[in-house]
């Protein structure tokens, strides 16, 4: 066997230090692709955890009061929102409240949305979001408001955030409730969400009925000595359907990228730079 060159040595170390930069590069590259997939199951987490808006390990608590009327058709009553905020701070609140009906129009209307003015004036409230739509057979009311002093706001027990108006057009009832996953109470340090699912919901029912008369029409007198008149009125009634709830509608949520995905990629990237100074 022929002692080996000072060309064979080269050769075989050259080998040596490209297999060398082949495993690492294919080391980065293994890395590069782990950081993405748990940068994207990260933000898939964090998507569902941006679903979940209320959480039932939440303290501040909105209900209904009253959560159950009866009144007559052509009756107005109000339905106050009520919040308890459990000595924490909060610096925004958004109410989503809705409920279905059947037919061309609801029997219970939803006229207005009065907020509270104590939290206008004395707590620094501004509530710019305040809307009713009526769509697809499902009323929708939307409460947003926004605090603005440095501490954040507190209740005080239980507090009236802003009461709404409805007023029965026919017999019939609806459900009110809170949308879970986009009624929020923002907690003022965390920025979290720290509202509890809501539970209260509200039952509310007209009775009553729209009736219609014909008309009496007058006496006519003949040549006769005689008098006729016509049969006296009758009333008639109209069935009015009674409404079923049906699920609200469920936004889709926000999607980003997380900071494991950013870690990885530049992991990966580095390994592939010391690899390719290897080569060199």
């Amino acid at each position: 066997m022929q002692p080996e060159t000072t060309d064979d040595k080269i050769i075989t170390q050259s080998k040596k230090n490209r297999n060398k930069a082949i495993l690492i590069t294919a080391l980065g590259t293994l890395l590069l692709g782990a950081g993405l997939a748990v940068g994207i199951l990260l933000v898939k987490q964090s998507q569902q955890i941006k679903e979940k808006a209320a959480t039932p390990t939440g303290t501040v608590k909105v209900f209904l009061s009253p959560e159950t009327n009866s009144v007559q058709v052509g009756q107005v009553f109000s339905v106050n929102v009520l919040l308890d905020t459990d000595s924490r701070y909060i610096s925004a609140l958004t109410l989503d409240l809705s409920y279905p009906y059947t037919g061309d129009t609801p029997p219970i209307e939803a006229t207005d949305i009065q907020v509270s003015s104590n939290l206008i004036v004395g707590g620094n409230w501004n509530f710019p979001i305040k809307t009713i739509n009526t769509d697809n057979q499902l009323v929708q009311i939307r409460i947003g408001g926004l605090n603005s002093s440095s501490q954040g706001y507190k209740t005080t027990g239980e507090e009236t955030v802003a009461t709404i108006n409805f007023k029965a057009q026919a017999a019939g009832s609806i459900n009110l409730s809170f949308n879970p996953t986009t009624t929020k109470a923002t907690d003022k340090t965390t920025g979290e969400d720290i509202l509890l699912t809501p539970s209260s919901y509200g039952s509310y029912t007209a009775s009553g009925q729209t009736t219609t008369a014909t008309p009496v029409p007058t006496a006519t007198i003949n040549n006769m000595p005689t008098t006729t008149t016509s049969a006296t009125p009758h009333i008639t009634t109209t069935p009015i359907p009674i409404a079923t709830p049906t699920p609200s509608l469920v936004p889709v949520p926000e999607s980003g990228i997380s900071l494991p995905t950013v870690m990885g990629i530049g992991g990966g990237v580095l390994l592939l730079v010391i690899a390719l100074s290897l080569t060199l």
